[in-house]
């Protein structure tokens, strides 16, 4: 898995194929959540990255919850609209604090939708309990 990963890496030409066969067969992998995660930020990835982020339930929630403010913050509006969208989706109360976070973050920069997102997001996530809760 880890030469897979480390291939795709080092030669471009393969890298989507790589990334594609990783996705489908090993899903839920440690190694490779965080590709799924990063692929939130490419568009023509997001939809099925935020899929398959959803499917994996709290182990893409905890995935996700690995990123902080100061990451979101770095990250483009609609990259971080797809995080709190998955959060909305498969969030427990444990990603209410990041949320709530994030929604602060949001209004502060003055940032409407994504501010709604985070909002709704936090929302959905406080109503699910965490398994063994």
């Amino acid at each position: 898995m880890a030469s897979l990963i480390k291939l795709g890496a080092q030669d471009k030409s393969k890298e989507e194929r790589i990334v594609q066969l990783l996705v489908t067969k090993f899903p839920d992998h440690d190694l490779v959540t965080p590709i799924l995660v990063a692929r939130l930020a490419d568009g023509r990835h997001r939809a099925s990255a935020h899929k398959t982020l959803v499917s994996l339930g709290e182990k893409g929630e905890t995935a996700m919850l690995k990123l902080n403010l100061v990451t979101l913050s770095k990250l483009d509006a609609p990259t971080r609209r797809a995080v709190y969208d998955v959060l909305r989706d498969v969030g427990t109360k444990r990603s209410v604090p990041l949320l709530n976070t994030a929604a602060n973050y949001e209004q502060k920069i003055k940032d409407k939708v994504s501010h709604k997102h985070a909002v709704d997001a936090a929302a959905a996530a406080s109503v699910r309990v965490p398994k063994g809760k």
